[in-house]
């Protein structure tokens, strides 16, 4: 269980199954005094006068922004997110309102269209949205815009991320030459060709979202991709997006 859920359900309600689990001998016990201490750890972090402070200054931000995005794509963002007292305890407020931001726009550009509000949900974590499903919406919405294919839907099929109007499954995978403006993330052309070839060997149809790879990890991807496919029996499409120049976006095999 999440340390938030360890905290909705109350310290002593905790403390109490601890106990009740170890009487009944199902030898937890080490593993759930250790999440308590964490729990408590966080609890003690986030209920800090600092930490109080910074939370007040968040959520006057939040507010200002519901006036601008509305209250229920800011909710949603916000879960997407994953911001609680114990995240804002650990990152700079500031920063957290503009990340909630971004992503308050990002939903907004996904809902444009009334077949497209599903679009930021996976069905892989609970239909509910996160940073990387809202993400994946607006991937979708360029395929569409795009003219690939003429409308998309959110999968009901776990493993799956879109099913367009002929009933072709399609996987989003998403690259990144740098994520954090500190520049602490670097595209890993393994890991990212590993999830290519797992899903292409399934059958899957591929949308590569390209839009955030500098002209080395992009050159590095095609190269490593159009190996695969040629040492694969394959007859999946696989699909290059740039969601902010549809003249760099192009197609690998015949829709």
């Amino acid at each position: 269980k999440s340390r938030d859920y360890f905290r909705r359900g109350g310290q002593a309600v905790m403390a109490g199954e601890a106990e009740l689990l170890a009487s009944e001998g199902f030898g937890f016990a080490r593993e759930i005094e250790a999440g308590l201490n964490a729990v408590k750890l966080d609890i003690a972090v986030s209920s800090s006068a600092h930490n109080l402070a910074k939370v007040a200054q968040f959520e006057t931000g939040v507010t200002k922004l519901a006036a601008t995005y509305g209250v229920e794509t800011v909710e949603e963002a916000r879960m997407a997110l994953r911001i609680n007292e114990y995240k804002l305890a650990k990152n700079c407020e500031n920063k957290l309102l503009q990340e909630l931001e971004n992503t308050c726009a990002n939903i907004k550009k996904v809902k444009t269209k009334p077949h497209r509000h599903n679009f930021i949900y996976d069905v892989d974590h609970g239909f509910k949205a996160t940073e990387c499903s809202v993400m994946e919406g607006l991937t979708a919405c360029a395929v569409e815009d795009q003219g690939f294919v003429k409308q998309l839907q959110r999968a009901t099929k776990k493993g799956v991320d879109f099913v367009d109007e002929l009933g072709r499954e399609w996987d989003v995978k998403t690259g990144y030459s740098s994520m954090r403006s500190d520049y602490t993330y670097r595209f890993n052309l393994n890991r990212f060709m590993f999830q290519v070839e797992n899903a292409l060997t399934k059958g899957k149809n591929i949308i590569l979202d390209i839009t955030q790879l500098n002209e080395r990890d992009l050159n590095s991807l095609k190269s490593r991709v159009t190996s695969l496919i040629s040492n694969i029996e394959c007859k999946s499409e696989i699909l290059y997006i740039n969601r902010l120049d549809c003249n760099a976006s192009w197609l690998v095999g015949k829709l």
